[in-house]
């Protein structure tokens, strides 16, 4: 069955502490309204989740932060299994895994919990505070009656308390009854303590098949029972939408006690701040969320808290995570998924395709200046930027009658900012000529873009004025995952990479990669220039030096057309020319100019 990519939300959190439910053939139906292909909740296993990356939503996280990052810190002591509090055996996981055989009290196993609250607590609860970072303090109703202080003082702190089972147990194998009763006791537990009821909730192990229906029956904001994903996500529960924010077992102090994965500090911070750097610098375009799992037990230590000082360490001071509990990151994912107006449904796009949602014509002139002397340039510039317009606009390209064929210096390219500007005059004072509202800067590098605009602004003119870099830039900050930039001429890196930052574009650029052989000679030879576009993507997704990149622009003014004829690729590849025209409609249909008379 094949699964639909997006989520399903399109309730807003109430300000009650509860859900507004939806039904999700309502959600469907307004999916299919709108021309997009609607999910199919699948109730009982999702191999799929979201699939292909690029399915992803477009959403964003705080402050454009690259990542959501929650730290989780589990407050068990005094629920675990205890022949001591009347159950049939001791908990066997701590320090040691041990054989379960004595039915007889085991002060031993109770000792090394009761070192969480007596001494852990304090060590984890200085680091957080030092680095001025908020958790979530998940929380068994057991342990919260006997040790109230841990939870109160937590919430006083602005920690997050949220709900882990009344004991440290499963709920697999319970009645409906007795699991109604035991998510009312730890809910209870902790509204008794804080004065707050929990939105969320934990099951140590196995859920039933009756927890998230009986949460969302009690006003839970979200569950994180499910290890299958790095974002959040809904499933249907019959036919409302429960939020789950995924945890973790890897990044996770828990492998110091059940596998001996880590056995120093430096094991543990390492394989925590790899898995963060990976998913900042690889999968930026994602709004991917990464959990933290901690236990007072365990990260107490006092061998293991280095780990979290380093931790907390490289994570703040990336500046690129948004680091906050659990409860605001669901919060902020169901106002984000709420607004119909953001749920974009993005699809893969083939080589040199350009996907533009349907609107309504409207007319407008569009200037396209090359500031290279080649009007050989101009033609196939002018052809491309026609094929795309729609019938209602007028597009006229001027060649520039200074400077050179061909930019291939710094030299060159300064000669063609003033290039443009006399263009722009000479045009501006021919008789019959008509008034654009949009100036395209017809050269991959925008020369004279920024004077243009000056000049335009001074005359009091209605006037957009773009390049084709910039455009096209923009148009590859409209799909998911960074871009790279592959054009001809050596020159041209320095160049693009001052526009760039320029034009504070710089955010998700991953390279920009310059051929030997410049635009012209790579126009002129198809086949040889296909080839050598082609050899330096693959390039580019080989080099372990690069970031990865799922969009690369063909920069270039020459290069306009080759896009489509660059096939078996892993990235899609932007004619930069297809892709700027893209972006004049999108501006346009914001923006309505005064026309010139």
């Amino acid at each position: 069955m094949e699964k639909a990519s997006l989520p399903a939300p399109l309730h807003k959190y109430a300000s009650s502490g509860s859900l507004n439910s939806v039904s999700s053939d309502r959600f469907t139906s307004m999916w299919g309204d709108k021309g997009w292909t609607p999910p199919s909740l699948d109730t009982k296993r999702d191999l799929v989740g979201y699939g292909n990356p690029r399915n992803l939503p477009k959403f964003s996280w705080p402050e454009k932060k690259k990542i959501a990052v929650s730290f989780v810190l589990n407050f068990e002591e005094g629920s675990e299994l205890s022949v001591g509090d009347g159950d049939e055996q001791n908990e066997n996981v701590h320090e040691v895994t041990e054989e379960q055989g004595d039915e007889t009290r085991d002060y031993c196993v109770e000792s090394h919990f009761e070192y969480g609250t007596r001494v852990g607590y304090w060590r984890v609860i200085e680091a957080f505070d030092r680095y001025g970072v908020k958790m979530t303090v998940s929380s068994c109703g057991r342990a919260v009656e006997r040790s109230p202080w841990i939870v109160q003082d937590a919430a006083s702190r602005g920690h997050e308390i949220a709900a882990h089972g009344y004991r440290w147990s499963a709920h697999a194998g319970m009645s409906e009854e007795e699991e109604i009763r035991a998510i009312d006791l730890c809910s209870s537990a902790i509204e008794d303590a804080i004065g707050k009821k929990p939105v969320g909730w934990h099951t140590r192990s196995k859920r039933s098949n009756n927890t998230r229906r009986l949460l969302m029956e009690r006003g839970f904001l979200y569950s994180d029972d499910a290890y299958n994903d790095d974002t959040p996500y809904y499933v249907d529960i019959n036919g409302n939408l429960h939020l789950i924010l995924p945890y973790a077992f890897d990044t996770n102090d828990m492998q110091f006690q059940n596998t001996t994965r880590f056995n120093t500090a430096r094991s543990f911070s390492e394989y925590v701040c790899d898995s963060f750097d990976w998913l900042v610098n690889h999968e930026n375009f994602i709004p991917r969320m990464m959990t933290i799992g901690l236990h007072l037990r365990i990260i107490g230590r006092p061998g293991r808290m280095p780990a979290l000082y380093s931790i907390l360490e490289h994570i703040t001071k990336s500046g690129k995570a948004w680091i906050v509990p659990r409860e605001e990151i669901a919060k902020h994912w169901i106002n984000m998924t709420a607004e119909e107006n953001s749920i974009l449904k993005s699809k893969p796009l083939n080589s040199g395709q350009v996907v533009r949602k349907s609107r309504p014509q409207k007319s407008f002139n569009l200037l396209v200046i090359n500031p290279n002397t080649s009007t050989t340039a101009t033609d196939l510039i002018m052809t491309h930027v026609r094929q795309n317009l729609p019938p209602s606009v007028k597009a006229v390209g001027v060649t520039a009658t200074i400077g050179a064929p061909t930019i291939a210096s710094e030299s060159s390219y300064a000669v063609a900012q003033y290039a443009v500007i006399e263009a722009y005059n000479t045009y501006m004072n021919t008789e019959g000529r008509i008034t654009p509202q949009v100036i395209l800067v017809g050269c991959f590098g925008d020369p004279g873009v920024f004077a243009l605009r000056e000049i335009v602004e001074k005359e009091g003119r209605d006037i957009k004025v773009i390049g084709l870099a910039e455009a096209s830039m923009r148009f590859a900050l409209q799909t998911p995952g960074n871009y790279s930039i592959i054009t001809g001429g050596e020159a041209w890196g320095p160049i693009l990479r001052r526009l760039a930052k320029d034009l504070d574009l710089t955010d998700r650029l991953s390279d920009i990669r310059c051929l030997s052989s410049d635009g012209r000679q790579l126009s002129e030879n198809r086949t040889l220039g296909l080839n050598l576009l082609r050899q330096e993507i693959l390039a580019h997704n080989s080099d372990p030096s690069s970031i990865p990149c799922t969009t690369v622009i063909l920069g270039g003014g020459l290069l306009a057309g080759m896009a489509k004829d660059i096939v078996n690729v892993p990235m899609t590849v932007l004619d930069c020319v297809q892709a700027s025209v893209s972006h004049i409609l999108a501006v346009v249909k914001d923006h309505t100019p005064a026309v010139e008379q």
